[in-house]
């Protein structure tokens, strides 16, 4: 997939060159992307909400348009993660505005309680929750059980987006990895303490309030 989409960045010059060679390094390209969007679209339920083919559609512009924009580099983690967080936060977008001009049965509410999970049409500025958890890493720098936690919270993190963290189940998520709610308590302890905590949009995303107690 990199290499394909560095192959497309060069011959479109960023998306400013369209021709046959551009179309099918593209095509190539989303052979193995549309698992990706696919994935997305099943796993949290977007095909409730809207027609599977506009879906696939408004996933592949969100994935050009980052492509183009030339957003993702290896420090903001692998391709898949990337392309994973570009194609949901897109959908969710869709799917909220879809929802207010069609009828749908299912309540949308089911999908959208996460107050952490914001889509900004903005793509460079959609990528803060990775950036936090990047920023985590290099707070507890040292602390291996604390950087496990990390990448255990992340993990958690993307696989439950559309539904409420609550703390307490987290701590049962980490227990089945062998982390004491006692550690885990102390983590959750040491990120409050982090001098950036105090910036608005950083709290809401990490959903410090008091249903974190």
């Amino acid at each position: 997939m990199i290499r394909l989409m560095q192959l497309y960045q060069e011959k479109s010059e960023f998306g400013l060159i369209k021709n046959p060679q551009t179309d099918r390094i593209i095509d190539q390209f989303f052979k193995y992307a549309d698992l990706i969007i696919n994935g997305v679209i099943f796993a949290y339920k977007f095909w409730v909400y809207a027609e599977l083919d506009d879906l696939k559609q408004e996933a592949r512009m969100a994935l050009i348009i980052s492509i183009n924009k030339q957003q993702w580099d290896v420090e903001k983690g692998n391709i898949f993660n990337f392309f994973t967080t570009v194609v949901s936060r897109n959908l969710i977008n869709y799917t909220r505005k879809h929802y207010k001009k069609e009828e749908v049965d299912t309540d949308i509410d089911i999908l959208y309680t996460n107050i952490s999970v914001k889509y900004n049409q903005d793509f460079d500025k959609c990528f803060i929750m990775t950036d936090i958890f990047n920023e985590l890493r290099k707070f507890f720098k040292g602390k291996h059980k604390f950087i496990e936690l990390t990448k255990l919270l992340e993990h958690y993190y993307y696989d439950n987006l559309g539904k409420k963290f609550v703390k307490k189940h987290f701590i049962e998520f980490a227990k089945a990895y062998n982390f004491s709610p006692a550690i885990t308590n102390t983590f959750f302890a040491s990120i409050k303490k982090m001098n950036y905590i105090k910036d608005e949009g950083v709290r809401e995303l990490l959903n410090f309030t008091s249903e974190w107690e």
